[in-house]
């Protein structure tokens, strides 16, 4: 990621599935739905930037994450704890899909 700003961008598509979410919801991660929703309804481009702002997130436990999405109601300890957590969700699903992706083609 080359700035702050793409950062945020994509640590906002998980945020916002937290728009809905009770704390105890967020407790374990993803559930399996919105793992299968991930699977299906993102590009692996994009998991993958996802991923690499997930790994940003972890390294940065200090940036205000409740700034991204300012109606959450959930602390900024929270929301990091919820960050750390579905990165390993996503570098499973990023890793199945990469798994499933062709090889490319070395031929000229």
């Amino acid at each position: 990621m080359d700035s702050n700003s793409e950062v945020a961008a994509f640590l906002r598509y998980p945020l916002y599935a937290l728009t809905t979410a009770t704390e105890d919801s967020i407790a374990g991660g993803l559930t399996e739905g919105q793992r299968d929703y991930w699977r299906t309804q993102h590009e692996l481009t994009q998991l993958r930037s996802i991923l690499e702002a997930l790994e940003w997130a972890q390294k940065n436990p200090h940036f205000p994450f409740f700034t991204l999405l300012p109606n959450l109601e959930f602390s900024q300890g929270q929301l990091y704890k919820y960050l750390c957590q579905i990165k390993g969700d996503f570098e499973e699903i990023v890793g199945a899909m990469s798994d499933c992706e062709p090889a490319k083609s070395t031929e000229g």
